[in-house]
């Protein structure tokens, strides 16, 4: 399998690290997976230049992977999960007053929710973010956000926001072409 085929938006989210590869010299190679990662299925050698490891480990930024060594140079991952920076988190939800964009509800915990999805290289700025109770987050999931608001999931969380909430939520719809173009520059600059 080349580089090229792998999609990079998907690592971290559905493209997870489930163990690791060793080597003994060039000729013998171990595969180590996790305890319960890799019991069963398809097993792909990825061919991958100098470029293609820079653009991986670029995207894979966000999962905190450090570059360490010599002219063998090996990645090490310290972290999973993409991470939100609290700072932005406690910005957007001091904009959203505390409660979920989505049901309203106040005075629960509450997630950042990606308004161009992160999975599609929305980037994690004030802008494209807004409050979201778990449940509301975990309901719309990788849904767009203009099909989140015409579906039958939003129309009954939404129930019982107000008409301004509601058209201010209705409104983000004008402004995702303006998202879409800071994805774009937030991608070229990483």
């Amino acid at each position: 399998m080349e580089f090229k085929d792998l999609n990079l938006l998907e690592i971290g989210n559905d493209v997870q690290i489930t163990g690791m590869v060793l080597s003994r010299g060039a000729d013998v190679h171990y595969i180590a997976p996790f305890p319960n990662e890799l019991t069963d299925g398809v097993v792909l050698q990825l061919e991958m230049s100098q470029t293609d490891w820079e653009e991986f480990l670029n995207q894979s930024d966000v999962q905190n992977v450090a570059v360490v060594g010599g002219p063998n140079k090996k990645a090490v991952i310290r972290k999973s999960q993409r991470q939100i920076d609290a700072n932005i988190s406690w910005k957007v939800y001091l904009r959203d007053g505390y409660h979920c964009r989505y049901c309203g509800k106040g005075g629960i915990p509450l997630t950042v929710d990606h308004i161009v999805l992160w999975e599609e290289g929305g980037p994690t700025v004030e802008d494209n973010l807004m409050s979201a109770c778990r449940k509301c987050n975990r309901t719309r999931g990788s849904m767009e956000y203009t099909d989140w608001l015409r579906s039958r999931e939003y129309q009954l969380i939404s129930k019982d926001l107000t008409t301004v909430e509601r058209l201010a939520n209705a409104r983000i719809v004008d402004m995702l072409p303006e998202l879409e173009d800071k994805k774009l520059s937030y991608v070229r600059t990483r």
